[in-house]
């Protein structure tokens, strides 16, 4: 399924960094605010527009969480659904304001209660 909504084949995504499907409409400060969260062995939850090998884009509503084994922080898992209109679209202008500076980069922390 991953493949078809991306365009990637599974070759080109197995070992390649996370962010062969970043897209550069992700404000910086969200990553950040992401990998803050997991760094700390938390959770989170968001949306993420995604860039399709073509160019093209999709929108998750991700829930992304540490993995342990025996207490030691062994990898993250994700689990991602396909949002409704209304968080595209909120999840949207909220980064466009981020991306244009409306917003500084502290405001990104209230991201994943935007949704």
């Amino acid at each position: 399924m991953f493949e078809a909504v991306s365009g990637f084949t599974r070759e080109e995504l197995i070992g390649s960094p996370h962010n062969i499907v970043r897209h550069p409409d992700m404000p910086p400060p969200v990553y950040e605010h992401i990998w803050q969260c997991l760094k700390a062995e938390k959770s989170w939850m968001g949306i993420v527009k995604n860039r399709c090998k073509n160019g093209d884009h999709y929108w998750v509503d991700a829930y992304i969480t540490p993995t342990f084994d025996n207490g030691r922080l062994t990898g993250y898992e994700s689990v991602r659904t396909k949002p409704n209109l209304e968080r595209v679209f909120r999840a949207a202008e909220l980064y466009a304001s981020i991306n244009s500076g409306k917003l500084p980069s502290p405001a990104v922390l209230a991201v994943k209660s935007a949704f």
